[in-house]
């Protein structure tokens, strides 16, 4: 026929199962809703919303309106193996590509944060990329090579082509020149 199934009760709440024990579900007067599999809770309604015991396979697209929490070890795993995990120990935080392949950030422009919001690298689509020592900037590339924004400390520098010094040049030890020096000024 036509119309519809009301199951009703003036007790404490409705269980559908089989004659031999085994819940299907259990329907709670002003509380849970439980669903089981096997005789073995998996869904229920709770003041919070629902929990879930075991995995969810969802196919199509899912959409959260807020938060999602893990706990401290849980991963984000993306990939068919994983290859990708996103995941706190509960010291530290890890982006980690263990799969085949290499990890890109891409974007028009990428930076790369401290927690205080310090800048500490940038790069920049067909442009510099710089470094950067507590939010002040120190390295960057430009169109000719590369320029160095305060002092540069190094064990060895063997230079090829034409330089240029601006300003001072304190040189702490051997000076040897293979080729030309014109010094003018």
């Amino acid at each position: 026929g036509t119309g519809r199934l009301n199951l009703q009760s003036d007790g404490t709440e409705i269980r559908l199962g089989s004659t031999s024990g085994e819940k299907y579900a259990v329907f709670s007067n002003n509380g849970a809703v439980e669903l089981y599999y096997n005789d073995s809770l998996r869904v229920n309604t709770s003041t919070h919303g629902i929990d879930v015991s075991g995995g969810i396979n969802v196919t199509g697209v899912s959409t959260f309106q807020a938060n999602v929490d893990l706990g401290d070890n849980d991963k984000i795993r993306l990939g068919d193996l994983p290859d990708m995990e996103i995941y706190h120990d509960g010291s530290h935080s890890y982006v980690r590509d263990i799969g085949t392949g290499r990890l890109y950030l891409d974007g028009s422009s990428v930076h790369i944060r401290s927690n205080s919001n310090e800048l500490a690298i940038e790069a920049n689509q067909n442009a510099e990329v710089a470094l950067y020592y507590n939010n002040s900037k120190k390295f960057e590339t430009v169109d000719i090579g590369a320029n160095v924004i305060g002092n540069l400390e190094a064990d060895s520098l063997n230079i090829t082509g034409v330089s240029t010094v601006t300003g001072i040049a304190t040189f702490q030890s051997d000076v040897y020149i293979d080729g030309n020096l014109n010094i003018t000024g």
